[in-house]
């Protein structure tokens, strides 16, 4: 892969992780519709996310901190958001461990893509739907800790292991269960980002 090539998919990479359309996905679509003579796998997905690792972390470093103080103070509420992110990284882990192999080898094609991107999609109208029924929807989002127990960090993390198959978007799944399970918006996106930081930095240093 030449340095225009590398350039062309980190700019990519960077104007959708944050975003629930599946980056992964988005690269392979971006490799086909561009004319790339590329061939990556999940190696070179876990190269790129790790700028996504870094940039979590730089933005969500005052919630780190805080979230560190109060587990060593033996706050209730930090250890448990602490214990749910921990129980929240598992899932996706072990598939990934489990199925990496079989992932990078026969998941990387826009038909799988355009699967993702259209189940994600469902998934992600399904929980609007739900939120906008439920009490989190008319409640006032609170600065601190998401309130998050350890059986929703599970949920949450199953989710999050979706989005191994390129087009699952693992943002807009993890946001997405937040709000099936009764979160705000903004504690579903703050639960789903600190949650993606272990996974992406794992996975990164994994395939260094």
């Amino acid at each position: 892969m030449g340095i225009a090539e590398g350039l062309l998919l980190g700019v990519v990479q960077g104007l959708t992780e944050f975003l629930p359309v599946s980056s992964s996905g988005h690269l392979i679509v971006a490799r086909e519709v561009l004319g790339l003579q590329v061939e990556y796998g999940l190696a070179m997905d876990a190269a790129l996310h790790l700028a996504t690792a870094a940039a979590v972390c730089l933005y969500f470093w005052r919630d780190i901190t805080r979230l560190a103080r109060g587990a060593w103070a033996r706050e209730e509420r930090a250890r448990t958001l602490l214990g749910a992110l921990a129980v929240g990284t598992v899932p996706a882990a072990v598939a990934g461990l489990a199925l990496g192999s079989y992932i990078e080898a026969y998941t990387r094609g826009v038909g799988v893509v355009i699967f993702g991107l259209i189940a994600g999609s469902v998934v992600m109208a399904a929980a609007e739907r739900a939120f906008a029924r439920s009490a989190a929807a008319r409640s006032v989002a609170q600065e601190g800790e998401p309130r998050v127990s350890l059986r929703s960090g599970v949920a949450i993390g199953l989710f999050q292991a979706l989005a191994l198959f390129p087009g699952m978007s693992r943002s807009g799944m993890t946001i997405s269960a937040g709000l099936m399970f009764g979160l705000s918006r903004t504690e579903a996106m703050r639960f789903a980002f600190l949650l993606s930081f272990p996974i992406v930095l794992g996975a990164g240093l994994m395939q260094t």
